[in-house]
């Protein structure tokens, strides 16, 4: 009987070729894409409806066509990008009006951008903004908005500008911005915010940050940031010392509070001082000379500053150091018009030597500038014969030291200075410092 073979033959799977893969992809990607343009186009027209566009300063093209290719204004889309478009919301100064909660932004998956400053929005901080990891740049400023800062801000990782400047915001910072690697701004100038300052802000990633005339308490913490530039918390209620300075701070301004003590040695360390602000607080000692080692702006005024004015701050841009309680004999640099600081220098409210120069005493027929000026003279008042107690100093005549301050008193003797507006403490090892040789009393 005869044996039947039978062959198999094996055949390769069939593969569809790599232009089709390519191809099916490709329209997958389009009707993706097409499906969130639709979203996007949807929420621009809802925001539109809600936020009174109508009534918008400029609303060119808007409800036309794609938001895009018709150019909406205010839309910017950057077709380079690998989703196919990246849009940024730019409408501010554009009298808009409503609340940013009721509308439909969380429908734009590739918004960067929202630049809505300067408009009429009320409302709170909507949460859907929380959860746009897209979001770069955040900018509500000079609105109406109220509410709390929430935590969640947290989820905005790439988030790089934060402001809420003029505003009605209240209650704390969220301790979320700290940890944020790509934050570099954060604005929250004149709303209702209130707590302490938190210290990891100073000490992160942050270049600039803005939180004044609002109702923080506490301390000042150190400003010792590796990329700190900027802070700037005037018209709080701080109190305290005002912390160390990093190398790249360079503009500081924590005027109208209620800091005290002295300004530290570290602020050498600043490398480019632009602007110094500490005026109106209750800050004493002497005026550091390591702030005259750069072009700065320095407003020293209403404070509690002694001692001379550093002969180095003749390279300062401004120099205001008025009504603290700063004695002696005005530096050279300042003896004539010191042209670099016309119409920047205010030195009033002191007790500098008399004669002052004639460009800034007015009874010289100059500005005012450094008046009032008090001609020292030394009086003993003996307590019941053990010697001199203290060295009165009032506007009249100059004189020789009394030789009853070298009795059994010795350094515990101290000079009062009396004028219109100054009263100075100086303890007897200051003097070879305050009466140079150049005075004969």
């Amino acid at each position: 009987m005869a044996s039947s073979r039978v062959r198999i033959t094996h055949r390769p799977p069939l593969r569809a070729p790599l232009s089709a893969l390519l191809l099916l992809l490709l329209v997958a990607t389009a009707t993706h894409v097409q499906s969130e343009t639709a979203k996007a186009t949807a929420a621009l027209k809802h925001f539109y409806e809600v936020m009174g566009g109508d009534e918008w300063t400029n609303s060119r093209n808007w409800n036309v066509g794609d938001p895009c290719e018709q150019g909406w204004y205010g839309v910017r889309c950057n077709y380079a990008t690998i989703d196919g478009r990246t849009l940024k919301l730019e409408l501010q100064s554009n009298n808009i009006r409503g609340k940013l909660e009721d509308t439909d932004l969380r429908d734009l998956q590739w918004l960067r951008d929202i630049y809505l400053n300067d408009n009429n929005i009320t409302g709170t901080y909507p949460m859907y903004l929380c959860n746009m990891i897209t979001l770069q740049g955040l900018v509500l400023a000079n609105n109406q908005m109220h509410g709390t800062i929430p935590s969640e801000v947290r989820f905005n990782y790439n988030l790089v500008a934060f402001d809420l400047n003029d505003n009605d915001f209240e209650g704390t910072i969220p301790s979320g911005f700290a940890p944020m690697r790509q934050i570099d701004l954060i604005l929250l100038r004149n709303n209702r915010l209130n707590g302490t300052v938190p210290a990891d802000l100073l000490t992160g990633h942050l270049r600039q940050i803005d939180i004044s005339g609002n109702e923080f308490t506490g301390e000042v913490p150190p400003m010792t940031g590796n990329r700190l530039e900027l802070f700037y918390a005037a018209h709080n209620q701080l109190s305290g010392t005002i912390g160390d300075f990093g190398p790249r701070i360079n503009r500081i301004d924590v005027s109208h509070n209620q800091l005290h003590g002295y300004l530290k040695e570290s602020i050498a360390r600043t490398q480019r001082l632009i602007r110094f602000n500490v005026e109106y607080n209750e800050l004493s000692g002497t005026i550091p000379p390591e702030l005259g080692h750069q072009r700065a702006l320095l407003y020293l005024g209403h404070n509690y500053f002694s001692g001379s004015i550093p002969q180095n701050l003749s390279v300062v841009s401004r120099l205001y150091t008025e009504y603290n309680k700063l004695y002696g004999d005005l530096p050279p640099f300042l003896q004539s018009y010191p042209m670099n600081m016309i119409g920047a220098l205010d030195l009033r409210g002191n007790a500098y030597w008399c004669p002052l120069p004639h460009w800034c005493s007015k009874p010289l027929g100059g500005n005012g500038m450094c008046d009032p000026c008090v001609t020292p003279k030394f009086c003993c008042h003996p307590h019941e014969g053990q010697g001199c107690s203290d060295i009165e100093i009032s506007e009249c005549v100059c004189g020789k030291v009394p030789s009853c301050c070298n009795d059994r008193w010795g350094p515990e003797w101290y000079i009062h200075v009396h004028s219109s507006s100054a009263f100075i403490f100086l303890v007897s090892f200051f003097l070879p410092f305050a009466f140079s040789s150049a005075h004969s009393f």
